[in-house]
């Protein structure tokens, strides 16, 4: 007769170094402020007489610094905005950043513009002004304002803008690119203003959490 074996199955009770916790924890924290307090207030998309006129709103957790560096990082931001070729500043005053820009929207066939901006900067840090020197676009002018959030906690970035093509586009079409190049521009830079507000924010919070 053969002896017969007891098994006893013991739960298996990962062990968690406390840094890694406290980690996890921050992680957390970092990213349900990152995903909560970023809204696009209103993206509006006219055309009239040959011009679209562009207006848009959004807010984030992020500090009004943190926003103003985004919108004038012209030498980065080809690396977040998705139809942004290309961007570098070819000159720079004490108020002034000329800049060269490529980008492409694609409906059915990739369509490439190619503009040279002027940026008037503002020691206020609360409006950037820019126009078109020279470029693909017949006319493009407007500006970036940046204030406090309604809530008082973060940033309120509003876009105005009015462009004019060179080339005759059939208004529902025109409307249909221009609403998605914005939303997609909006997003991009929502993304990026959350990134660093949620890490600063969640860090913070994190330390206070696992300090308990």
């Amino acid at each position: 007769m053969k002896p017969r074996l007891h098994l006893r199955v013991l739960p298996i009770r990962p062990h968690f170094p406390i840094s890694a916790i406290r980690l996890l924890t921050v992680a957390l924290v970092a990213l349900s402020i990152g995903t909560a307090q970023a809204t696009v207030l209103h993206r509006d998309v006219e055309i009239s007489d040959g011009f679209v006129t562009i207006s848009a709103a959004i807010e984030s957790s992020a500090q009004a610094h943190r926003a103003w560096d985004v919108l004038t990082d012209f030498d980065g931001s080809d690396g977040y905005l998705p139809s942004l070729d290309s961007s570098y500043v070819v000159d720079r005053t004490d108020s002034i950043w000329t800049v060269q820009q490529v980008f492409t929207t694609k409906l059915v066939f990739p369509w490439t513009f190619r503009t040279r901006l002027v940026f008037a900067d503002d020691p206020a840090r609360t409006r950037l002004r820019f126009r078109q020197m020279s470029g693909s676009l017949h006319d493009y002018a407007g500006s970036w304002t940046v204030s406090p959030a309604a809530s008082g906690q973060g940033v309120r970035l509003e876009y105005e803008a009015r462009v004019r093509l060179r080339q005759a586009i059939p208004g529902f079409v025109l409307r249909f690119i221009v609403r998605r190049h914005l939303d997609q521009t909006l997003t991009a830079i929502l993304g990026v203003l959350e990134d660093a507000g949620s890490v600063s924010e969640g860090l913070a919070a994190g330390s206070r959490v696992a300090s308990h």
